[in-house]
């Protein structure tokens, strides 16, 4: 198949669905596939570029703004219909709630190609963003032949913000690449050192610094947390809005010695940091998956999260309360009391044996791999079928009515408007040069 994977998120910006789509498309492309990503400018990025393993990334010229996405454009119709057209896609594959995924979703389906939609995260029904950005999703899912969610819990979400049919939503977990984050580094350490490395207290965060990922928990019981053992350390990986309280609490607390604030490192940077510590610690306030923690369990950490969405999901098994062997996670409650209970707990659990490191790495790799992944994913893109959708306008029209008593009749406008959109491109540009598969293009 020749498929267009689209987001606003993608390389060179650091976070899960970056790292998802990149992955993805490397295994795609191992199963067979052609390859192409479509998203906007970051960092200088423009035009096209290749990534290594031949995968062809197309940077619209359009900057992203707000929590990192685009502003909506129709006339991204054009160049989408440009890129689809010059590579022969067969099927979308939007990413995320963001502008571009959205608007790509319904330009798909004007061209007659078929398109699925991944959520990556959970979002609210009350806040005025919340209702505006589930109606979008609505009207866009709404030409959607399959959707994809990471978690059990994304699925359920997903089903009640965008009303989709939940027969045509597929769970397929994020994976972790285990021969990067490896516990082998960890136990080496360990023998080197007597034993002295897995007895450090050292607590290592890596996140965004925004408030749904719990900072202001952080912030609040951070003192109280360096409080609980004259040794506790703690390392924050991120950058956000939220740093400046964080660079607060801590000056006012006098942390200076205890708290190290990284700010953004590379992703490959991420697993010496990870190497270095022995408590992974996640305070997010809502979570689809948690792409982190499962890195950080791969890589040997001790990991104490939130209970909440769908990472109770992750991997059952690593929440076992055995402390002769505990393995994996502590789960505890968003609240402050709660999460130094679990901190506490964690601490007890120091030194780890090799044995039960040994076997939560091998919990991980067992169940989360990106082959798997690519595998599923070829599975909801069979379940699509290839190639055009074979659906005319009054039939999407018909189903768009459905949306709503006000949505409907937006979305057979915007329907209306795009296929005679799509008529005057094809009379100014009739014909579109077709992309060569030579090397460079995942071959």
């Amino acid at each position: 198949m020749r498929v267009l994977l689209v987001s606003d998120y993608f390389h060179p910006s650091v976070g899960g669905v970056e790292t998802h789509m990149y992955n993805l498309a490397e295994n795609l492309v191992g199963l067979g596939h052609k390859v192409v990503v479509l998203t906007c400018c970051r960092g200088g990025r423009c035009g096209v570029r290749y990534l290594r393993g031949g995968v062809k990334v197309y940077h619209l010229p359009r900057v992203p703004v707000v929590g990192g996405t685009t502003l909506p454009n129709l006339g991204a119709l054009r160049p989408f219909r440009a890129v689809a057209i010059r590579e022969r896609v067969e099927i979308v594959h939007c990413h995320q709630t963001s502008s571009l995924s959205l608007e790509c979703l319904l330009h798909a389906k004007t061209l007659g190609l078929r398109c699925v939609f991944t959520c990556h995260s959970l979002q609210g029904f009350a806040e005025v963003p919340s209702i505006w950005l589930n109606k979008c999703l609505k009207v866009a899912c709404a030409s959607a032949d399959a959707c994809v969610c990471v978690s059990h819990v994304s699925k359920e979400n997903l089903v009640l913000r965008a009303s989709v049919r939940p027969d045509d939503v597929f769970v397929i977990p994020n994976a972790v690449h285990t021969s990067v984050f490896n516990a082998r580094r960890r136990l080496k350490r360990i023998r080197q050192t007597s034993g002295e490395f897995a007895r450090l207290k050292r607590v290592c965060i890596v996140s965004r610094l925004v408030y749904r990922r719990g900072i202001d928990l952080l912030c609040q019981i951070l003192a109280e947390a360096c409080a609980l053992d004259p040794d506790l350390q703690f390392t924050v990986v991120g950058d956000g809005p939220k740093r400046t309280e964080l660079e607060r609490v801590v000056r006012q607390e006098g942390l200076e010695r205890r708290v190290a604030l990284l700010g953004n490192l590379p992703h490959e940077d991420v697993v010496g940091v990870l190497d270095d510590h022995n408590i992974f610690l996640n305070l997010s306030l809502t979570e689809a998956f948690g792409m982190a923690m499962l890195e950080a369990a791969a890589a040997g950490l001790l990991v104490v999260t939130t209970s909440v969405g769908g990472i109770p999901e992750i991997f059952p098994r690593l929440a076992e309360t055995d402390p002769k062997d505990a393995v994996g996670m502590v789960l505890c409650k968003p609240e402050a009391g709660s999460v130094l209970r679990g901190l506490r707990q964690a601490l007890g659990r120091l030194p780890r044996t090799a044995s039960a490191i040994k076997r939560q790495h091998e919990l991980v790799r067992e169940a989360y791999s990106w082959e798997d992944v690519a595998r599923r994913t070829e599975l909801v893109y069979s379940y699509c079928g290839a190639g055009g959708s074979g659906e005319a306008l009054y039939e999407r029209m018909a189903r768009g009515v459905k949306c709503g008593a006000v949505l409907g009749p937006i979305y057979c406008c915007l329907m209306v408007f795009q296929a005679i959109y799509l008529w005057a491109l094809g009379m100014i540009q009739p014909t579109v040069e077709l992309a060569r598969d030579d090397p460079l293009d995942n071959r």
